[in-house]
C-alpha cells in the first residue's frame, strides 16, 4: 500500500511582525545586505536577501536554531545595542534582560 505524504501548509512571519521594526535586524552575507526576521508566537525566522529580492523561510524554528544557522552560513549580524534590542524584541524579553 502507497503511503500518503502530508505537505504542511508553509507559514510565513506575521504581518505585526514585518511591520515592526524591532522584530527586523539588518545583517551581512558576502558583502551583500539581508533583513532577518523571527516570528516567536510561529517559530518562523525569514532571511531576505534584498539584492536578490529573495526570503528563505524555516519553520518550525527556534530562535537559537536560527540564530546558529545565521552563522553557519556566513551572515553577519552587527554586535551591540541593535543586536540586543532585535533579541530582546524577537525573544519577548524584557528590556535589558541578558538572556
Amino acid at each position: 500500500m502507497k503511503q500518503q505524504t502530508t505537505i504542511p501548509k508553509p507559514l510565513a512571519p506575521r504581518d505585526e511582525c514585518l511591520q515592526d521594526g524591532r522584530h527586523v535586524i539588518r545583517g551581512e552575507l558576502a558583502g551583500e545586505t539581508v533583513l532577518c526576521v523571527y516570528d516567536a508566537q510561529h517559530q518562523v525566522a525569514a532571511t531576505y536577501h534584498m539584492q536578490q529580492k529573495l526570503w528563505r523561510m524555516q519553520c518550525p524554528i527556534a530562535l537559537q536554531e536560527y540564530l546558529g544557522a545565521l552563522e553557519a552560513n556566513g551572515v553577519v549580524l552587527p554586535d551591540g545595542v541593535d543586536l540586543q534590542k532585535w533579541l530582546d524584541a524577537v525573544s519577548g524579553a524584557p528590556p535589558g534582560n541578558p538572556h
